[in-house]
């Protein structure tokens, strides 16, 4: 207890708590009724850093009791936490929130590193020669066009100015329609198949520019319908759309997709272990729990990837490969598999219905980021 009092701030005893409006006395450190810390000093700036961290961050010891055993023996803060041990650790679905927000931090603080050095610096020396090369030809060019008579139409610049890559283009630039043919055919199909609508309306929109949705479907007498609408409008917004945009767009939404992903994945483990006495919420547990280390992985490599960007991919793969041999030893800790064949098993069915069913969700999410852009 005198070990604990140490590290309180210092306080101003009151007589009455600020919060519930108790009596305390002279020595109470804490109301005995809510709990609130019985200081009457105003706020400081300190003093909100502390709680918000407290609040956020878990920011005590729990946190550290639950990372310690997480890390070092797979499976057995699932089983400790099912056990009713939970005050000394932090709840799962909390401590996965906290990694994956740090994780997705550095994912993005890495990106844009990235984007800042390729903006600033040529990948290589061979872009620097082609750079070089690139700026010559570009002054005997412009030496040679002063002499020469060409018609304006017969003038056509064969590579990108800027540099841009296809990543930066948008779907209209990317497929290069401004030469495909609008015919009576594909104006027909297009009333009858989705994917000949989607194609009629960027061919249009290289080929003509944007029009009001009523001006289209009069000029190719498409029929007017609410899902007709809706595709011409979403194709319209991803006509200027880029690969890149795109995908951070997807991936700012990619916490929040694999949270829910988890429930439905501990519906597969809780069928495939009926046998046992586990609950579904038992599954979910060690769901979090396992999907928290690869997120702690990935922080680690991630943060080495800011000082030793050449190697990322390693630190990838490496992670990955650690986080598998973790999974094999947590899945046969937490579900007691005796035998080893049954263990790899098991592993390897599990491990491919979770690529299945993270696949087909993971299509449904990127067209649900489809139609929500």
């Amino acid at each position: 207890m005198e070990k604990h009092l140490r590290h309180l701030p210092k306080i101003n005893r009151g007589d009455n708590c600020l919060n519930c409006g108790h009596d305390l006395h002279d020595d109470d450190n804490f109301c005995p009724r809510c709990g609130q810390l019985n200081d009457k000093r105003r706020l400081s700036f300190s003093d909100i850093l502390k709680e918000t961290l407290g609040d956020f961050l878990a920011y005590d010891s729990r946190l550290q009791n639950s990372i310690k055993p997480l890390l070092t023996n797979p499976g057995q803060l699932s089983i400790d936490y099912i056990k009713g041990e939970r005050a000394s650790h932090i709840h799962p679905i909390r401590l996965y929130l906290v990694v994956s927000f740090i994780f997705f931090l550095l994912i993005s603080f890495n990106s844009w590193k990235e984007d800042v050095y390729a903006d600033v610096n040529p990948t290589t020396e061979e872009e620097l020669i082609n750079n070089d090369s690139l700026t010559t030809t570009n002054s005997l060019s412009i030496s040679n066009i002063e002499d020469t008579d060409l018609d304006e139409n017969e003038f056509n610049l064969s590579y990108n100015t800027d540099g841009e890559s296809d990543n930066d283009k948008d779907w209209v630039s990317l497929l290069n329609l401004d030469n495909s043919k609008i015919d009576s055919t594909l104006i027909n199909e297009a009333n009858n198949q989705l994917g000949k609508l989607i194609f009629l309306a960027l061919a249009d929109i290289s080929q003509n520019g944007e029009r009001s949705t009523n001006a289209f479907f009069e000029k190719y007498n498409i029929e007017d319908g609410h899902i007709n609408r809706l595709i011409y409008s979403k194709t319209k917004t991803y006509s200027n759309v880029t690969i890149n945009s795109f995908s951070d767009t997807f991936f700012r939404k990619l916490p929040l997709i694999v949270f829910f992903f988890l429930p439905l994945f501990a519906i597969f483990l809780n069928l495939v272990h009926y046998k046992q006495d586990i609950l579904y919420f038992e599954h979910l547990i060690f769901a979090f729990h396992n999907q928290s280390v690869y997120f702690i992985l990935m922080i680690i490599s991630e943060f080495a990837s800011i000082f030793f960007t050449e190697y990322g991919s390693l630190f990838t793969n490496t992670t990955t490969a650690i986080f598998l041999i973790y999974l094999y030893i947590s899945l046969k800790h937490f579900y007691s598999y005796k035998s080893t064949l049954k263990a790899a098993s098991m592993f390897t069915l599990i491990n491919i219905v979770f690529l299945i069913m993270a696949g087909l969700y993971l299509i449904t999410s990127i067209l649900t980021t489809i139609v929500l852009y």
